[in-house]
């Protein structure tokens, strides 16, 4: 495929997706839920052959928009050894004590093949305003960078702009971790 017509595709499968949320859940007793929700306007729906690559359940129409939304689930225990939850390529969840986890975002994968900036520039007016949504909730945040702290002291999130991902946008680079007590 040329690069240019590559790069229109990339922009509409970008401006197709309102947002992607993906919102991470862990209990006192160590148990991890991650629950990811996709959001398609009509058209991205479309274009997309019914988001078929995006998510592997079945997707509803609320009336404006599709939604898919899939989940797993896991334990602080076994991530990085093969379970589900510790193999998001997102972020890394790992055991730092009796009951505290370490959360590092990994965002440069994102972006391993922006566009040229010619075509980045042109791409970022059609996805201005869309996101990438992560929280994370547990008992307690101890200490995050670069994120809000939400729901009184007890979540963190993220939210990272689907324009950062069409350049070598340094902000990929930069830390985004948190320290949470579940």
């Amino acid at each position: 495929m040329h690069r240019a017509t590559a790069a229109i595709a990339f922009a509409v499968t970008l401006s197709a997706c309102l947002d992607a949320e993906i919102s991470t859940r862990i209990y006192s007793n160590g148990k991890i839920d991650t629950v990811t929700t996709f959001y398609l306007t009509p058209q991205g729906f479309d274009f997309t052959n019914g988001g078929a690559d995006m998510c592997e359940n079945e997707w509803f129409f609320d009336g404006t928009v599709y939604v898919c939304t899939m989940g797993f689930s896991g334990n602080v225990d076994r991530v990085g050894t093969g379970d589900s939850a510790g193999d998001v390529e997102l972020f890394s969840i790992h055991r730092i004590g009796r009951d505290s986890v370490s959360v590092a975002l990994n965002l440069a994968f994102l972006a391993s093949d922006p566009p040229s900036p010619d075509d980045a520039a042109m791409i970022s007016t059609f996805v201005a305003g869309n996101a990438i949504t992560i929280t994370i909730h547990a008992r307690e945040v101890l200490e995050h960078q670069r994120g809000t702290m939400i729901d009184d002291g007890s979540a963190v999130l993220w939210r990272i702009p689907l324009t950062w991902l069409l350049m070598d946008d340094r902000r990929l680079q930069d830390d985004r971790t948190a320290t949470l007590r579940f």
